[in-house]
């Protein structure tokens, strides 16, 4: 029996020497070594990432602000995608992480992936604190677990780290946080925007 693809016909034998062919390319491709630095929940590891982005790293695990801040460079910008909030300078970062912070007791970050290569890198990593304090225009704590999950995608540079575009669960951030209902409860309706 023949296949028609592109209006060329191929036997079903062939199409799948074809596809067999095209997986021993992706294998070879995947199992091939190249230059990219990654860890995965290895502390040793560490070491093989660029300085500036293994300071990061270490930063955010301690869960301390000077550290962050001194990880970026002098210019350096967090970019919050989740809340559209750009922070320039390390004294701008600094002050953001730890007002963020002091909303939490018990605060820690587990950077669970993290690669770089040349001049950029990612990491995923997951927060998780017990909101007892008050974070701007949000509702008090009650000591409420929260949980998320973020990663960045970074531009690295001899400094420090140039660029962090952050990305998290703002959604499942702000019902924890108790500024939005849970899904499925009950919202209070919103006032339509007037002209």
């Amino acid at each position: 029996m023949d296949v028609r693809a592109a209006g060329n016909a191929i036997s079903r034998r062939n199409a799948v020497v074809r596809i067999g062919a095209g997986a021993g390319l992706s294998l070879a491709l995947a199992t091939r070594s190249g230059a990219v630095f990654a860890r995965q929940s290895t502390p040793s590891a560490e070491g093989e990432l660029p300085p500036a982005m293994a300071s990061l790293i270490s930063a955010l695990e301690a869960t301390d602000p000077d550290r962050l801040a001194a990880s970026y460079a002098p210019d350096g910008v967090l970019e919050e995608v989740g809340f559209g909030q750009t922070f320039t300078g390390q004294e701008a970062i600094r002050n953001n992480e730890a007002a963020f912070l002091a909303g939490f007791s018990n605060a820690a970050i587990d950077v669970t992936n993290a690669f770089a290569e040349g001049d950029r890198g990612a990491f995923e990593a997951t927060f998780t604190g017990d909101y007892t304090g008050q974070l701007p225009g949000m509702p008090p704590g009650a000591g409420q677990p929260v949980t998320f999950r973020l990663g960045g995608i970074l531009q690295i540079g001899s400094e420090g780290i140039i660029h962090n575009n952050q990305y998290f669960d703002a959604y499942g951030l702000l019902v924890q946080l108790g500024a939005l209902p849970a899904p499925g409860g009950a919202a209070t309706p919103m006032a339509s925007p007037t002209a």
